[in-house]
């Protein structure tokens, strides 16, 4: 099973600084006119003082809930790298708004599009491609791993315990493949719903194990925000 890490708040996913800077992974922007909002602003607001108040569910393969956990993430600074604004968490990382989406620097020292909006629905974003070490074969490479992000909605109503909102959903996922080739069959899939000048308000992720069965791992929900 690959576990992707879900975070509430963007900004405290797997974004580290401190390598050289190297080339952006993206790919070619789409008209803003395409979708209802028209600025990544929108679907995430980075502003100084910004805070998110997240409870985290975590299930086993029964269903059962095994553990609760709350956190805070908080915007706390910003800086210009490269003539460039970027914001800091209370977290580990910077995050970017730019007309295509919202960009962080990855632990591997690169800058990456983790949401491609504005763009239209069942938009496809491949985010990624990087070597899978099995675990069971000594971590030997055996595969490509492969992530997509999908927008699935424009408007999906969720209720979660800061109140009910209208979102965006992306839907990422993650395959393995051989010879450039990805399985149709994801091995991890996750539902992230943003509303608009809110941020993120509600987080799934779906596992599947060895035998082809798919269960509910983690679910992250927004409980308050304060927005300056």
């Amino acid at each position: 099973m690959i576990y992707r890490i879900l975070v509430p708040a963007l900004l405290a996913a797997v974004l580290t600084i401190g390598c050289k800077a190297k080339p952006d992974i993206a790919v070619a922007p789409v008209p803003a006119d395409t979708v209802k909002q028209t600025t990544s602003a929108a679907i995430l607001p980075f502003k100084i003082g910004n805070q998110w108040v997240n409870r985290h569910t975590y299930y086993d393969s029964a269903g059962t809930i095994t553990r609760q956990t709350v956190d805070t993430t908080t915007i706390i600074s910003d800086t210009l790298i490269g003539g460039e604004q970027w914001y800091k968490s209370n977290g580990i990382g910077f995050g970017a708004l730019r007309s295509d989406g919202v960009w962080a620097y990855t632990q591997s020292g690169y800058k990456m599009r983790l949401l491609h909006y504005p763009a239209p629905l069942h938009d496809r974003d491949p985010q990624a491609q990087a070597p899978w070490r099995d675990p069971n074969q000594g971590n030997a490479v055996t595969d490509t791993l492969y992530t997509y992000t999908e927008i699935t909605s424009l408007d999906t109503s969720i209720t979660v315990p800061a109140g009910t909102f209208h979102c965006v959903k992306f839907t990422h996922s993650e395959r393995l493949g051989k010879g450039g080739i990805p399985s149709n069959h994801p091995t991890t899939f996750n539902f992230e719903c943003y509303a608009p000048e809110v941020g993120q308000v509600e987080s799934t992720a779906y596992f599947v194990t060895q035998g082809g069965r798919t269960y509910r791992g983690i679910r992250h929900e927004l409980v308050s925000k304060l927005l300056k």
